[in-house]
């Protein structure tokens, strides 16, 4: 079943596909379809104050390393010329 179909049918058709098949669809795709599919289940079953939550503490994380010197940044016109020299 092409994963097309799977996003026109409603909530309550998907635990008759189960699980499993879901995620045999899922493995078909891109890997960035499959990081949208991973993405939205993971968001479906956390709570916003979670996800939040989650997020402030990746925030805090990336200010230290970036504090600490741990890592470096590079501006927005550089990571588009690497990005257009190896996707095109």
């Amino acid at each position: 079943m092409p994963w097309s179909s799977l996003q026109s049918r409603t909530k309550d058709a998907i635990p008759a596909f189960g699980v499993v098949g879901l995620d045999a669809e899922a493995m078909k795709l891109t890997p960035r379809g499959q990081a949208e599919v991973a993405d939205t289940r993971r968001l479906s079953t956390d709570s916003k104050a979670e996800v939040v939550a989650a997020w402030e503490a990746e925030i805090s994380r990336r200010i230290r390393q970036i504090d600490s010197g741990e890592v470096g940044c590079i501006s927005w016109e550089i990571v588009m010329v690497k990005l257009r020299a190896k996707f095109g």
